[in-house]
Order: structure tokens, then sequence, then C-alpha cells
């Protein structure tokens, strides 16, 4: 079932696979619920998958955006009220993996389980430059230049020699993109996690945690994965080899199966 509806002063947009126990995926930055296609139908055997596309991406507005990883947190909270869910286990890539984290310290009754996949809870020096400089792209005349460097940036995402694989993931960040506004909001969240990490909180979530990472992963690398980890106190680290940042693309079979081992055990 796809739906659209207002949420926090936004128009949201959603599938839901309706029956079972409520699982949602929450996708990266520039990109939106269709990055999930490896996993909706598969995982829709077992669960009631729900995914969504964040605030400023796809096809959902932007609106206000405040520029924190508190008011994503809050999206998703109104998302499951909205869909009568008290409890549901997360599944965030990357930015959705830091929507997550702040979803689990912030409403911590709602959250029966979580998979951090290619995220962060902290950035350095060069990933503030990075969001920065992506953030000089989203005002002016500068579309051109922004959709290049993403389509860069989305190629750096794959690890393997599969051009189909990677032009078809390319397509997908180019086009969740339709507002600039919505892609600098996202930016600014991301960046306060330089000043304000939330390396010190982890230790607050108390949901069973898997931590999935690949080893070739270039933006979030398994260090990054290792400190979630060592902050979420019984959590499990799993490194994927031979995979990028993308390992829910690159070895789709794979990470399908060790998220449905987690889940299963829950």
């Amino acid at each position: 079932m796809r739906v659209k509806d207002e949420i926090n002063g936004a128009i949201v947009a959603w599938d839901d696979s309706e029956i079972g126990e409520p699982l949602v995926l929450i996708h990266g930055l520039s990109e939106s619920r269709a990055a999930w296609q490896h996993q909706f139908h598969e995982l829709s055997k077992r669960f009631r998958v729900i995914s969504y596309d964040v605030r400023g991406f796809g096809e959902s507005a932007t609106g206000v955006g405040e520029g924190t990883p508190q008011q994503f947190a809050r999206d998703l909270a109104g998302l499951l009220s909205k869909l009568g869910i008290e409890r549901a286990c997360l599944w965030g890539f990357s930015m959705g993996g830091v929507i997550s984290m702040r979803f689990a310290l912030d409403y911590p009754a709602m959250v029966k389980s979580l998979i951090l996949a290619s995220s962060s809870c902290v950035i350095n020096n060069q990933a503030l430059e990075f969001f920065k400089m992506r953030l000089a792209l989203t005002s002016g005349d500068k579309a051109d230049e922004l959709n290049e460097l993403n389509a860069q940036d989305a190629k750096g995402c794959v690890s393997i020699d599969q051009p189909d694989l990677i032009q078809k993931y390319v397509e997908l960040r180019t086009s969740s993109v339709r507002d600039p506004k919505g892609y600098a909001n996202a930016c600014a969240a991301m960046s306060t996690l330089y000043e304000h990490p939330l390396t010190d909180e982890l230790s607050n979530i108390k949901a069973p945690t898997l931590v999935i990472t690949g080893d070739l992963d270039p933006y979030c690398p398994p260090k990054a994965s290792a400190i979630i980890h060592n902050g979420i106190c019984g959590s499990n680290l799993h490194i994927v080899h031979g995979a990028g940042h993308c390992a829910h693309w690159e070895q789709a079979d794979e990470i399908n199966g060790i998220a449905l081992e987690f889940l299963s055990g829950i």
C-alpha cells in the first residue's frame, strides 16, 4: 500500500506491506524509500514492512526544516502514531542509522530492536567539510554542480565492479533530491554530530541492536560502527567482507539473511 499524508507539518510518503510485526526501513542521505528495493519484498514475507521517504527526499516535502536529528526522530514518531504502531523494529542505513539512534534515545518505549547499517554517531573535521561543501551547493544556481557531486558520491558508495548496479544507484540518488532545501536540511542535521555527537548517549539505548558495516566502506568505515557497537551495551557487530557503503545493495541476500536471523531472535 502506497500512502501520502501530512505529518508534523509536511507531506510524507510511505509504503506499507500491512501484515505482521512492524519493521521500519529508514534510508540514507540523498536517497528515497526506493533504496530498499532489495529488502522490501523479502522482508515483507516475515514482517509488516514500512519504508518512507525522509523529510525533503523522494515524494516527502521539506516543510520547515530544523536541521536536527531530533526533527527527523519526531517525524518517525509521528508516522508510527499515524499508523497506530506503539512499538517497532527499525533498520536505518547511514543517515537513517543516525535517525534510528536519535529515535531510540528520544522514544525508547517505541523501539523493539535496532539494525544500524553503515552509520556513525560522530563526525570528524573531514566529514564536517563534506557536509559544508554540499550545503554550499544548495543555494543559488548550483543545481548542476550538486547533481554531479551527488552522482560522484553515489559511485563511491559501491565497491564492486557492476556498472548496471552502480548506474541504478546513481539514478536513485540523483532523482531523490527534488528540493535542494531538503538536502540542505539533512546535511545540516548530520553536521550537528560534530559538536553534538551521540557517542556519550549510546549507553542509554537498551533495545537489542545489530550493527552492520562493510569492510570497504569509505564514508562510514568499520571504525565508525565499532564506536557505535562499543557504546551500545550488548549490541552485535557484523562486518561484511568485500562490501562498501551500500552493502545491502552489493550483497543483498547475505545482508537480508543476517538481518532476518537477528530479528527472528528478538
